[in-house]
């Protein structure tokens, strides 16, 4: 078994985001020089998520955790449950319901009400009404 540790300077990302983006918001890579913008589960090209804004520097400067524990920056998680990228780009213990073709991305368990261990899942499925 080969086991990779990351580093916590590994683990973060100081990226570009929209002056939309909010901390707390999963992120996808949206253009080259560390771009990026809310994971949107309706579209393909808006997806998959890598990681979560955790600071927001400036309005359009962020840093963006992409594995590991994220604590504190949630307070009502649900311990021991899945979590996926939900409709509003925030993490969901329920898969996305909206928007009618939609896509699901599977991006940690929580282990606490406050602490999400991070491990976003880039294989997506597609689910249709």
């Amino acid at each position: 078994m080969i086991v990779a540790r990351l580093k916590t300077a590994e683990r973060l990302l100081d990226v570009t985001c929209q002056t939309t983006d909010l901390v707390g918001d999963l992120v996808y890579v949206f253009a080259s020089n560390k771009v990026v913008k809310k994971a949107d589960v309706g579209d393909y090209f808006g997806m998959p998520a890598i990681g979560i804004i955790i600071n927001k520097v400036t309005t359009t400067r962020a840093l963006v955790q992409i594995a590991g524990l994220v604590k504190g920056l949630y307070t009502d998680l649900q311990p021991g449950r899945l979590y996926f990228v939900g409709s509003d780009s925030r993490p969901s213990y329920l898969p996305p319901m909206t928007p009618m073709n939609r896509f699901v991305q599977p991006i940690g368990t929580a282990l606490d009400t406050s602490v999400l261990f991070l491990q976003p899942n880039t294989h997506m499925t597609k689910i249709r009404d």
